[in-house]
């Protein structure tokens, strides 16, 4: 068990999950292991310059990129210039129960989100899938809305996201970890997927059951113009 000392060299205060992970798992500032908001769009950015836009709406609480809006540089929000690269990972500074903390996948070099966002580009040793599964855990949800300021709009500073504890594993441990979560929810999705078709086939069905019931009464055999008649008596 992690030891309160070790919790303190570990993060720059207590974290009290962390004796919660195995004890072999040594942890040390996530600053040390990424690079935060490393590159940013320049005010005398050509007015024409051509963006993909990612604000914090564009992001939902699965940790999904649900869309990109195209703009020009000089129409975008003033908000639009963080530069992000295929495997960094966005967290939101703003609104952080939302959980919105999403992978980037796309290849695009005109990628760019909004300064709500810190974005976290993972350094050599660290796998960029492991980094997003490990900021979209629970506990880390839980610590960066903890260290959040402000009621109706917490917030919190892209540097306290650097103090927060990352496991120090090798690059193969995390990639096998990253994997296996890869497979697992990509299973849960399906499922989720087949619960809602079967639940929009449900619904289909009691819609037209009610519908029946109302028009044609309970006697299968009625057929419209004999339920205008008995209405009519």
């Amino acid at each position: 068990m992690t030891n309160s000392n070790s919790l303190q060299r570990d993060s720059d205060r207590d974290v009290p999950w962390q004796s919660d992970l195995p004890s072999d798992w040594k942890c040390m500032p996530l600053k040390y292991l990424v690079t935060i908001n490393q590159q940013t769009l320049a005010e005398n950015t050509q007015e024409n310059f051509r963006i993909k836009y990612i604000d914090i709406g564009n992001v939902d609480s699965d940790g999904e990129i649900i869309a990109t809006e195209e703009l020009e540089f000089g129409t975008a929000p003033s908000r639009a210039r963080r530069v992000v690269q295929v495997g960094d990972v966005l967290v939101s500074t703003v609104r952080t129960y939302l959980k919105a903390i999403a992978f980037c996948h796309y290849k695009e070099s005109t990628l760019i989100c909004s300064t709500g966002f810190a974005v976290l580009t993972p350094l050599s040793n660290v796998d960029p899938k492991f980094l997003f599964y490990w900021i979209r855990s629970t506990y880390c949800i839980d610590e960066i809305v903890a260290r959040s300021s402000g009621v109706s709009y917490p917030a919190i500073n892209a540097s306290e996201i650097g103090n927060l504890p990352f496991p120090i594993l090798n690059k193969a441990q995390q990639r096998r970890i990253a994997a296996f979560l890869d497979g697992k929810t990509a299973e849960i999705d399906d499922l989720v997927a087949l619960k809602e078709r079967q639940v929009a086939l449900l619904m289909k069905k009691r819609q037209a059951l009610i519908s029946h019931a109302v028009t044609k009464g309970l006697d299968p055999h009625v057929t419209n113009a004999r339920l205008r008649c008995r209405m009519a008596g």
